[in-house]
């Protein structure tokens, strides 16, 4: 009897660390719900354990389109890729699927907001003068702009549906049923 105990409780240690090993993102850049001034060159994520080659990652825009991104490659722990054109000011989201180094696949999703300022060029007397109803143009972008902290919102919070204590608690409830049924069923025997 004091075996199984023994045992149960050995498992009980045992299993959470398993059961938790799932990858999950700890860091990015840019960083998640993060306004950049600029277009970032590179997209970088790096999760808490290594992952396999295959790992990807795609880039969406506020209109759900799919921006090209090149170069995507894995090393040890971190998925980046290049950014293949500069992307214009507003909100993204990037989705990606890893498969961790305990061979489960492990999907996620954050979001951030570019936000440049427009270059203008020195202006002449002339040109400001046709610059004045540029100006009055800009506000018009302001709105999609103010949509993304909304956006960048709904993307973090289905990221953080990959809570890797999830896997823990199950497998510690198991073992609980596990070792009751054990227990129980010893028990009758005598």
């Amino acid at each position: 009897m004091k075996r199984i105990l023994i045992i149960a409780l050995m498992l009980l240690f045992a299993v959470p660390g398993l059961a938790s090993a799932h990858s999950y993102m700890e860091q990015s850049t840019p960083a998640k719900d993060e306004t950049v001034a600029a277009s970032p060159d590179q997209i970088t994520m790096t999760f808490n354990t290594d992952i396999e080659k295959l790992s990807s990652f795609k880039l969406y825009n506020e209109a759900g389109e799919e921006m090209p991104v090149s170069g995507i490659s894995v090393n040890g722990a971190e998925l980046s890729g290049t950014v293949a054109e500069p992307l214009a000011n507003g909100a993204y989201t990037v989705k990606w699927v890893i498969i961790g180094e305990d061979g489960h696949t492990v999907n996620g999703e954050y979001a951030f907001t570019v936000a440049a300022e427009e270059q203008a060029a020195s202006p002449s007397p002339a040109a400001s003068e046709t610059a004045t109803p540029e100006a009055s143009v800009e506000p018009t972008a302001t709105p999609a702009q103010s949509a993304a902290p909304d956006q960048a919102d709904n993307g973090s919070a289905n990221a953080e549906t990959n809570n890797p204590n999830m896997g823990a608690a199950i497998a510690i409830g198991v073992i609980i049923i596990v070792a009751a049924i054990i227990l129980i069923l010893r028990s009758r025997k005598k």
